[in-house]
């Protein structure tokens, strides 16, 4: 845990991390408080369904355009805006929910979604500068960031359910919009880089880093690991029915396997060496599996034991992934390639939960678990091919 404290020590790096914490809790939040509310507000699903749907769509069409913005003007130009239009678009949808037309409730959500402060994105961009007298803690680093993604889609949930269980849908809203607010504030506030601009590139284009044939492969990669897990975000409560009664149990499946990622964090975390682009494929080698093996026992300690496991690799592959977006992206385009790399993440939860719905309900939960599996695979295969593309710009800009 050494190279941790070396990290947490250097100037800037708590307060930006706490700062970074406090905003990214309500990525988790989001979803759930807008899916509970708009149900109770409208009576559908399908309304909530598609509210949701909207807030992810608006985060994945927009960061990347966000991230580039601020590789040209510096993070306070982007983030500052961002850190005020999307917490009152949560907060419009509190007000007005129960009364406005769903078509109203899908805009305010693509608005609060398009919005959303890439202030993840931001901290894994500035290692370089935070550690630049310790390069050699970037990778542990970027575990943290890794761990703090964990956070955020473990523990916004959990206290999104507590303050709809004990006060209302309308409060976890709030509180997300508030938790956006304050966290992006503070890290504009000590972000020693919140005016920084990138070189001027004249050569970007409109594919911009994407040029790169090794961040093409990465972003291939990382949608079926998303597609992955975003399926056994719909198959964990669909488990826990079948196995013990309670699609509770789902929810404990799901927190095991975010403790097996932040096992698996702290370990690469703490290694000092080994290639990023091997530990990038290994892992992703090694989730598909953990998935299927999920379909084969029936007892509940033997499935918490492979959720465990199944989550171990996780948080190497994205810490593994950030040294190499450090190492891929073009002068000038750090931040806007990781954004894209976040937006395959997140559309590949989204497809993942999209896929995992009709499975479950019409071929059962071991089905949709080897298909998520099998989709996993093919992008592990993918990976492996074009492993060669992960290798310095000068080699790999196409």
């Amino acid at each position: 845990m050494q190279r941790f404290r070396r990290v947490l020590r250097a100037p800037s790096v708590r307060p930006l991390v706490a700062a970074t914490l406090v905003a990214s809790l309500p990525i988790g939040m989001g979803t759930l408080a807008l899916v509970v509310f708009v149900e109770r507000a409208t009576g559908s699903y399908a309304a909530a369904g598609l509210v949701a749907a909207a807030l992810a769509l608006g985060a994945a069409s927009v960061t990347p355009l966000l991230g580039r913005t601020i590789d040209r003007a510096g993070q306070a130009v982007v983030l500052l805006p961002c850190g005020i239009v999307s917490p009152l678009a949560m907060v419009a949808i509190a007000l007005v929910g129960a009364d406005a037309p769903v078509a109203v409730l899908v805009t305010l959500a693509f608005v609060a979604g398009g919005s959303s402060p890439p202030v993840l994105t931001c901290l894994r961009s500035m290692w370089p500068v935070l550690l630049r007298h310790d390069g050699g803690l970037i990778r542990t680093g970027l575990t943290i960031d890794a761990l703090l993604l964990e956070a955020a889609f473990v523990g916004g949930p959990l206290v999104a359910a507590a303050l709809i269980a004990t006060v209302s849908p309308q409060s976890a809203l709030v509180v997300a919009a508030a938790g956006t607010l304050a966290g992006t504030m503070a890290f504009v506030a000590v972000s020693p880089a919140r005016s920084t601009r990138g070189p001027v590139r004249h050569d970007r284009g409109l594919l911009g880093p994407l040029r790169s044939r090794g961040l093409r492969t990465m972003l291939l990669a990382t949608f079926p690991i998303g597609l992955l897990f975003g399926g056994f975000d719909v198959i964990a409560p669909a488990v826990g029915e079948d196995v013990s009664g309670r699609q509770s149990v789902g929810g404990v499946l799901i927190a095991v396997t975010a403790l097996g990622s932040a096992l698996g964090g702290v370990w690469w975390g703490m290694r000092s060496s080994g290639a990023p682009a091997r530990g990038y494929v290994r892992a992703a080698w090694l989730m598909p599996p953990g998935l299927a093996v999920v379909a084969l026992p029936d007892g509940l300690a033997a499935l918490i034991v492979l959720s465990l496991l199944l989550g171990v690799p996780f948080a190497p592959f994205n810490a593994a992934g950030g040294e190499l977006v450090h190492r891929l992206a073009p002068a000038g385009m750090g931040t806007e390639s990781f954004t894209w790399i976040t937006t395959a993440l997140v559309s590949g939860v989204a497809a993942g939960q999209a896929l995992a719905g009709p499975l479950v309900e019409h071929a059962g939960w071991r089905t949709a678990a080897l298909a998520c599996a099998a989709v996993g695979v093919a992008g592990a295969a993918l990976l492996l091919a074009r492993r060669g593309s992960l290798a310095p710009p000068a080699a790999s800009v196409a």
